[in-house]
C-alpha cells in the first residue's frame, strides 16, 4: 500500500536501536569505570609510595658521606690541638699546610654529601625526604663555610710568619673562633633538627 504511494517504508527498527544504544552505553559505562581506577590508583600513589625506596637510597649514601665527615672531622679537631702546642715556625708551617690539605679533603666529604642529598630534590611525592635533605644540605653549606674561615686563619698565619711579623695573630686567632664557634653551633642545629625529622617521620 505504502509502495503505491511512493512513500518509502523506514524498516522498523527499534529493537536494533536500543540494542545499538545500550552497546553504546556500556561502551561509555567501561571507559568511566577504567577512568575512576585509574584515578583511584594515582591517588593512592600520592598518598603512599612514590620515589621513596629511591629516595631512601639517596639519603642513606648522604649519610654515609655525613657520618665521614664528622669521623674526619673529630680527627682533624685532634690535628687543631697538636698544631696549638708548636713553637717552632718552621714546623708550624709544615703543620699547618698539612692541615689544610685536611680541611680540603673535608670540603670535598661535604660537596659530596650536598650532591647525594640534592638528588632526593628531584624526586617525586617524598615531602618529608625534601625536607630532611633541605636541611641537610644547608648543614652542609654552613660546614664550608666553617672550613673557609679556618682555611682562611690559616692564611694569615702563614703570611704573617713569612713576614716575621706574629704581632696580629692573637687577635686573628680570637675573630677566627668566633666565628668557627658560631658557624659550628648553627651547623650542628641544623643537624639536629634533621635528626630530629628521620626520627619523627621514620625515615
Amino acid at each position: 500500500m505504502f509502495g503505491r504511494l511512493g512513500v518509502r517504508r523506514k524498516p522498523f527498527t527499534y529493537g536494533a536501536e536500543v540494542n545499538a544504544r545500550g552497546a553504546g552505553m556500556k561502551k561509555t559505562l567501561t571507559i568511566f569505570l577504567v577512568s575512576l581506577v585509574v584515578l583511584a590508583g594515582s591517588a593512592l600513589l600520592v598518598g603512599c609510595g612514590g620515589d621513596t625506596k629511591q629516595a631512601k637510597q639517596y639519603m642513606k649514601e648522604g649519610n654515609a658521606q655525613v657520618e665521614k665527615l664528622k669521623s674526619d672531622t673529630s680527627a682533624f679537631g685532634d690535628e687543631m690541638t697538636a698544631l696549638s702546642s708548636i713553637t717552632d715556625p718552621t714546623a708550624a708551617v709544615a703543620a699547618v699546610n698539612k692541615a689544610k690539605t685536611t680541611a680540603a679533603n673535608l670540603s670535598k666529604t661535604a660537596d659530596q654529601a650536598a650532591a647525594d642529598f640534592q638528588k632526593i630534590k628531584s624526586l617525586h611525592r617524598v615531602p618529608d625526604y625534601v625536607k630532611y635533605a633541605d636541611l641537610e644540605i644547608k648543614a652542609m653549606d654552613l660546614f664550608q663555610q666553617l672550613v673557609k674561615s679556618i682555611d682562611s686563619y690559616f692564611n694569615q698565619f702563614l703570611s704573617m710568619v713569612n713576614s716575621g711579623d706574629l704581632s696580629g695573630l692573637q687577635s686573628a686567632s680570637k675573630a677566627s673562633s668566633d666565628t668557627i664557634n658560631k658557624l659550628g653551633q648553627e651547623y650542628a642545629r641544623l643537624d639536629q633538627q634533621a635528626q630530629q625529622l628521620k626520627s619523627d617521620k621514620k625515615l
